[in-house]
């Protein structure tokens, strides 16, 4: 069997896409991803995609993505923002 990769000091969190700017309206392929994060799903009311590098993020969409323990909000800023949290967007637990 393959060796299993350490997942140690990483967090899975959900980003929802809130507004109708980037990286909503970009496909997977399209988005600068912070390093070291890795998007494992995305949810689309009660639909769950794999993503791939076509896949079209939309407003709303749910995003489960995983991310060094201590850069989940620095992760939510660069794909949504610094200004995101006024708006209602981030970081779900």
């Amino acid at each position: 069997a393959p060796p299993r990769p350490d997942l140690r000091g990483y967090r899975v969190i959900d980003i929802q896409l809130t507004r109708g700017a980037p990286p909503a309206g970009c496909t997977v392929a399209d988005v600068s991803w912070p390093d070291r994060c890795r998007l494992l799903a995305v949810r689309r009311g009660a639909e769950v995609i794999d993503p791939h590098g076509d896949t079209l993020l939309r407003r709303g969409d749910h995003l489960t993505v995983m991310v060094p323990a201590g850069a989940a909000e620095r992760v939510v800023d660069a794909l949504l923002g610094s200004n995101h949290r006024r708006r209602g967007g981030g970081i779900h637990h």
